[in-house]
């Protein structure tokens, strides 16, 4: 026997004592317990992701801290609710029967964490996990190192590893946890590895939700205001350098406004970091690429992309020692350019024009359903249009990526870009086995005109509930 699979029997025997018949208050205290430590290392954490990939203070506090602290509330706030057992009607053929469903944790749980939001996106599916009633074996990304050993930290300070454990390492950790038999894997990540993540739970049956990615498509027609359009695109595209799953991926603009639209970007750009023109390295507002090995991705994919004709309207800066590389809007790119084969996941965007809305969604249906699609407009027509004839895990309005954070709404893929819902009650679900309890009469039981013999009187009741009820 492995060490792992000895911490997973631990957690199971732990499980069955401790957590299986555990209450909503059980659960709300420990829920407590993590915001508590969480609003008092703040600074802490900031410190630990700067140091992994300069991120801003601000959006650690935006993108880090506010989602995290939300959910807990939200749980804090609900889960009683959430628990409680939900009474079912009866149907006709079902009289005499009393029926409900009940929630129960599913179990031992193993949550496989990325780098990108290092600390939000591993105590977010905790949360859910804790709310449940489950354990965990969590294995945050070693890319992040700082914020894998902070969140070790948290996790040793708060729970028992019988409860939650917290183990560091690579890839070679991760086949070997997925290879054990848990009950429930939640998985953040690429869809490649995704799919090698769903792959061995299916040797064990084990459910899973994949929050994957995908090239979240952007629409602006004709009617989108160019003001808020660009402000809102300049922050929801660079952002976290672009390194995020909601990150828009590419933008379509209607034709008669496309001029306008490449203006305005690059006006707004200048605005917002027109402090550090000259050296936009040095802007604190930016963050920079995880590692070297993802930089030199990105660097490459902007070469492929000029060399079939894409512009650069701005950026094409970029410092190789520190990783950074200045936020990139290409133009005159064409259907067929090589940067929108894949999801670029960095600080760089292509523009391309769409003359009829009929022709921008049959680009977005031609690709993978992407996580998250962004229409601007002021047309309720067009907006209806895109929403009805395209699919995707979500969508928004006159925004990028703010649905994420939004704790009253499942937040997930479809297919390519995910399987299963997170966040809030649907995070709770996530890791909850909702288990029907069906009570029968004794005296008269609705299953007589199930048991043998099949007498022509019963073949009558039959009938009659068929055609009537």
């Amino acid at each position: 026997m492995n060490q792992y699979q000895d911490l997973l029997n631990r957690q199971r025997k732990y499980f069955w004592a401790n957590l299986k018949t555990s209450t909503a208050q059980d659960r709300i205290k420990k829920l407590r317990n993590m915001k508590k430590w969480v609003l008092a290392h703040q600074e802490e954490l900031k410190a630990a992701i700067y140091a992994d990939f300069k991120k801003p203070a601000h959006e650690v506090d935006l993108t880090e801290l506010l989602p995290v602290v939300s959910e807990l509330k939200d749980a804090i706030a609900n889960l009683q609710e959430w628990m409680r057992e939900r009474r079912v009607p009866t149907p006709i053929s079902m009289l005499g029967t009393s029926s409900k469903v009940t929630f129960e944790p599913k179990g031992n749980t193993l949550i496989l964490a990325p780098w990108n939001f290092p600390f939000m996106l591993t105590i977010g599916p905790l949360i859910s996990a804790v709310a449940a009633g489950c354990t965990a074996i969590i294995k945050p990304s070693e890319y992040s190192e700082n914020t894998s050993n902070f969140i070790a930290k948290m996790l040793e300070e708060l729970f028992s590893e019988e409860e939650v454990a917290c183990l560091r390492g690579d890839h070679t950790l991760a086949q070997a946890l997925t290879a054990l038999p848990f009950d429930h894997i939640f998985f953040t990540g690429s869809p490649e590895i995704g799919k090698k993540v769903m792959h061995a739970a299916a040797e064990h049956l084990c459910s899973v939700t994949l929050e994957l990615g995908g090239r979240n498509p952007v629409i602006v027609d004709e009617t989108a205001s160019i003001s808020d359009t660009t402000r809102k695109l300049i922050w929801g595209k660079f952002m976290n350098a672009g390194q995020s799953c909601m990150s828009p991926n590419y933008i379509q603009v209607q034709e008669k406004i496309y001029s306008k639209l490449l203006e305005g970007l690059k006006t707004r750009f200048e605005t917002t970091f027109k402090s550090h023109q000259d050296n936009i390295q040095e802007s604190p507002d930016l963050s920079h690429v995880i590692n070297a090995r993802h930089f030199q991705r990105l660097s490459g994919l902007i070469e492929k992309a000029k060399a079939a004709g894409a512009k650069v309207l701005i950026g094409g800066h970029d410092d190789p020692e520190t990783n950074f590389l200045a936020p990139t809007i290409l133009y005159d790119v064409e259907p067929g350019n090589p940067i929108l084969e894949e999801e670029i996941f960095g600080p760089i965007v292509p523009i391309l024009k769409y003359k009829n809305l009929d022709d921008a969604l049959g680009l977005i249906r031609s690709m993978e359903k992407p996580l998250g699609l962004y229409i601007f407009s002021r047309s309720r027509r067009n907006i209806a249009k895109v929403i009805r004839e395209s699919s995707s895990g979500n969508v928004m309005v006159n925004e990028t990526t703010i649905a994420f954070g939004h704790p009253e709404l499942p937040f997930g893929g479809v297919n390519h870009s995910g399987i299963g819902k997170a966040h809030g009650h649907a995070g709770f679900l996530a890791f909850t086995n909702e288990k029907p309890v069906v009570k029968q009469s004794t005296l008269l039981p609705s299953t007589l005109l199930a048991h043998a013999p099949y007498t022509k009187w019963k073949s009558r009741i039959l009938n009659f509930v068929i055609r009537w009820f």
